[in-house]
């Protein structure tokens, strides 16, 4: 006897139609509440041949009691415009 799996996709794909509108307004509400723990340092400014970089640490949020830091790499060759 073979399994039927349609009626679960077509159960689980109304699911997701009905659900979609919530799940949208949860996350435009959570992107929009500001993050108290965001915030970034510059570490250093070494230099690598002709490249200026910068060493970034960054803090990005916080979840479940667990702070999210980020160390960020930003390299720059020289004649490249900032903008």
């Amino acid at each position: 006897m073979r399994p039927i799996y349609f009626p679960k996709a077509f159960l689980c794909a109304i699911a997701i139609a009905v659900s979609a509108p919530f799940s949208r307004a949860d996350l435009a509400a959570y992107l929009a509440k500001p993050e108290p723990a965001y915030r970034w340092s510059e570490m250093s400014r070494p230099t690598l041949g002709d490249c200026e970089v910068r060493l970034l640490k960054l803090v990005s949020q916080e979840w479940q009691g667990i702070t999210r830091e980020d160390d960020v790499v930003v390299i720059r060759p020289s004649g490249v415009p900032i903008n």
